[in-house]
């Protein structure tokens, strides 16, 4: 089935697979949804998945198979070049995914796809110029980037 041929029945069943919103061209939502950080990217999908959990991505990208669609992934939506983005073909859209579970006795963490800064650390301020510091992370204890390099 080409991208101008998702009929509604198609579009249905996959918001019935979902627990995340779907918003295809006409939805109030569709404007916003595929705006991304670079606004000189204009792509128009032919549905967006707003997926909440595991789950909900494996449908969209089983639904983006089935279709024949292209399938562009957004994650928290800082891509540059607009690779989140797809004209007629399916976004899975991961922004909804943002829980970040730590394990500080195991020394690793769980991060959703749609996880920013903020999610990881609620104090952050923002991007600023030559802000690479890792999060979570005491920097003035070298026995962490130590232990990384000798894993490398």
């Amino acid at each position: 089935m080409s991208p101008g041929r998702l009929n509604d029945t198609a579009i249905d069943q996959l918001r019935a697979g979902l627990s995340g919103a779907v918003i295809r061209p006409g939805d109030p939502d569709y404007e916003q949804a595929r705006t991304i950080f670079n606004a000189m990217i204009d792509r128009r999908p032919a549905v967006l998945a707003q997926c909440e959990t595991v789950e909900d991505v494996v449908a969209a990208v089983r639904f983006g198979r089935e279709h024949d669609l292209e399938i562009a992934v957004r994650g928290g939506g800082h891509g540059v070049a607009g690779k989140a983005l797809t004209d007629s073909g399916i976004v899975v859209d991961l922004r909804r995914m943002t829980t970040v579970e730590v394990d500080p006795d195991a020394r690793t963490a769980r991060v959703g796809g749609g996880a920013t800064m903020g999610d990881l650390d609620p104090g952050h301020p923002g991007p600023s110029p030559g802000h690479h510091r890792r999060p979570g992370i005491d920097h003035r204890d070298r026995r962490v980037r130590t232990r990384r390099r000798q894993r490398m």
